[in-house]
C-alpha cells in the first residue's frame, strides 16, 4: 500500500451532492495522501475509473474491496455499511484482511487491532439519515458489489484431523463472485472455507491458511488431489488414492506422518480442496 504526497481531496464541499463511497473514498485518499493515479496503479484500473466513483457517477464498482485494501481501511466503512472506520493493521503494524477483522471481532483471532478503540458496537451512521444500517442497507451494498456469501466452518484440522460435529459454528464472509469463480465453478452455497491447523499437509497447507472447499465435488475422480475428508468421527485434510481393492489410502504431505489405509465405505468426501488463501 503505497501512501505518496498529494494534493487534498477533502470531502467537505460536496459531502451533501455525493455518494457515501465517493464521500469517504475522498476523505481516506486525502487522510493518506494518495493521488487518483497512483491508486489506480495500485488496483489495476484506470484513472478515469477512479475519477468515476470520486464523482458518484459510478456507484456500483468492483474495485472497491482492492480500493478499501490498499487504502488500508475496512470495506465496511468505504460502503457506508458501517460508521466504525477501522485502519487495517494489527497491534504488530501488519496488514490485516477483512477476514482477519471479521475473526477479530468475533472474537476468534489471535490477533488484535492497532486501534481497537475504532470498534465502537451501534454507532449511528450520520450520512444514512441518523439512523443505523439495516439489513436491506447491508444487503443492497453486497448486492451492488456483486459479493456471493461463503460460510467459514470451524473445523479445526489438528494434525490433518479433528472431531466432527453437525452443529459446528459458522461464519458468514461475502467475497466477489468473479474472485470465486478462479477456483470453480460450483455455486457459493456448495463451498465452504475452513482453517488449516496443525502441518500433517506442510508444506502445502500451513497452520492457519484459510482453505477453500468445494463440496459439489464428492466423488474421488482425481488421483491424489487434497479432499476434505471424515472417517470415523474424524475429519481432516488429506490426499487421496484409490489402490485398488475398494480401498483408499490416506495420504499427508508432512513425510512425518504416516500414510494410512482405509476401506472405501469408511471414507467420507466432505468436499474438494480448491483453493487456499495464505497470507504473505
Amino acid at each position: 500500500m503505497a501512501i505518496l504526497a498529494s494534493c487534498p481531496i477533502s470531502p467537505a464541499p460536496v459531502a451533501k451532492a455525493l455518494p457515501i463511497t465517493a464521500v469517504r473514498l475522498r476523505e481516506r485518499m486525502d487522510e493518506i495522501k494518495i493521488t487518483q493515479e497512483d491508486l489506480a496503479e495500485h488496483v489495476g484500473a484506470t484513472q478515469g475509473a477512479i475519477s468515476m466513483i470520486l464523482s458518484g457517477a459510478t456507484r456500483q464498482s468492483r474495485l472497491l474491496p482492492k480500493i478499501a485494501y490498499h487504502l488500508g481501511v475496512n470495506l465496511n466503512w468505504l460502503v457506508g455499511t458501517s460508521d466504525d472506520k477501522i485502519d487495517m493493521f494489527d497491534s504488530d503494524g501488519e496488514e490485516i484482511s477483512e477476514d482477519d477483522l471479521a475473526a477479530i471481532m468475533a472474537g476468534t483471532s489471535f490477533k488484535r487491532l492497532m486501534k481497537p478503540e475504532q470498534i465502537t458496537a451501534g454507532k449511528v451512521n450520520e450520512q444514512s439519515g441518523g439512523r443505523k444500517p439495516s439489513s436491506g442497507d447491508i444487503t443492497a451494498a453486497v448486492e451492488h458489489l456483486d459479493l456471493v456469501p461463503v460460510d467459514e466452518i470451524s473445523l479445526e484440522f489438528g494434525m490433518g484431523s479433528t472431531v466432527l460435529h453437525d452443529d459446528h459454528e459458522t461464519i458468514r464472509r461475502y467475497v466477489p463472485r468473479d474472485w470465486i469463480a478462479h477456483f470453480t465453478r460450483s455455486p457459493a452455497a456448495l463451498l465452504r472455507f475452513a482453517r488449516g491447523r496443525g502441518d500433517s499437509m506442510y508444506p502445502t497447507i500451513l497452520d492457519g491458511d484459510l482453505i477453500l472447499i468445494d463440496m459439489g465435488e464428492t466423488r474421488m475422480t482425481r488421483q491424489d488431489e487434497i479432499w476434505a475428508v471424515g472417517y470415523g468421527d474424524l475429519g481432516g485434510l488429506k490426499r487421496l488414492r484409490s489402490i485398488g481393492g475398494g480401498q483408499i489410502k490416506v495420504m499427508s504431505d508432512n513425510p512425518q506422518v504416516t500414510d494410512e489405509v482405509f476401506d472405501m465405505e469408511e471414507i467420507r468426501i466432505i468436499g474438494r480442496v480448491c483453493g487456499n488463501l495464505r497470507k504473505i
